[in-house]
């Protein structure tokens, strides 16, 4: 084709009324093509076929002119790109627990601040969970709560939690899992030590009537004191 077009027997033009469309427009040189000897070509002829050409051109060109080629809005594309990338950050924070979450949103809210407008830019949160996937969800945790828990670190910025988590052993993590079911188990153990329940162990002299009596006077006793105050007032 580029052989014919340089000889002329084919001419190309740009017919697009935008410049984004890139449709290419041919036709035969007739010029051209009269000097060859093997191809007749009569006037009439001649004239006809420039006619049908110049109608194919016209409908082309009408055809396109209806066919509206969709504009790309830096709106849409703006809208597109926000959606792809929260989808994305979704998609990364699959692999952590809910309980993980917190602490993921609670390091990044302290990490936005190490930079200039305290946020950080949506690539770079990307980015971020990109890098944590080398790593398993309780290794990254682990690095996190250090990061979190020692204020006098906030101004660093991603790269020193990286560190933590390179240099974080399984006995590390072991150790950690052990002394938070230890707290736990504490807890766990102290939840029934309310007043009520003391005083139910230090009077087992009493029966439960006698008991339930005790409760019923020294109420009274309080209502009687309220009453009063109020009284006074």
């Amino acid at each position: 084709m580029k052989k014919l077009i340089d000889s002329n027997y084919l001419l190309e033009g740009n017919y697009n009324k935008k410049k984004y469309d890139k449709t290419r427009w041919f036709t035969l040189g007739y010029q051209k093509l009269y000097e060859l000897k093997s191809i007749k070509i009569q006037g009439d002829e001649t004239r006809s076929a420039q006619n049908e050409t110049r109608s194919a051109q016209s409908e082309t060109r009408s055809t396109q002119n209806e066919t509206t080629i969709p504009e790309t809005t830096t709106e849409t594309t703006t809208k597109i790109t926000t959606k792809n990338i929260i989808q994305q950050i979704k998609n990364l924070r699959l692999r952590y627990s809910d309980e993980q979450i917190k602490t993921i949103d609670s390091y990044l809210d302290i990490l936005r601040w190490t930079r200039k407008h305290g946020k950080i830019a949506d690539s770079v949160i990307i980015k971020i969970y990109e890098k944590w996937t080398e790593y398993k969800p309780e290794v990254v945790i682990y690095a996190l709560e250090i990061y979190i828990n020692n204020p006098k670190h906030h101004d660093k910025k991603e790269n020193y939690a990286y560190g933590i988590m390179r240099n974080t052993t399984a006995e590390q993590i072991a150790d950690k899992k052990n002394k938070s079911q230890s707290i736990k188990n504490t807890n766990a153990g102290n939840q029934f030590k309310t007043k009520f329940h003391n005083f139910k162990h230090t009077t087992t002299k009493y029966n439960d009537d006698e008991l339930q009596d005790k409760l019923n006077k020294n109420l009274e006793k309080k209502l009687k004191r309220i009453n009063g105050g109020l009284k006074n007032d």
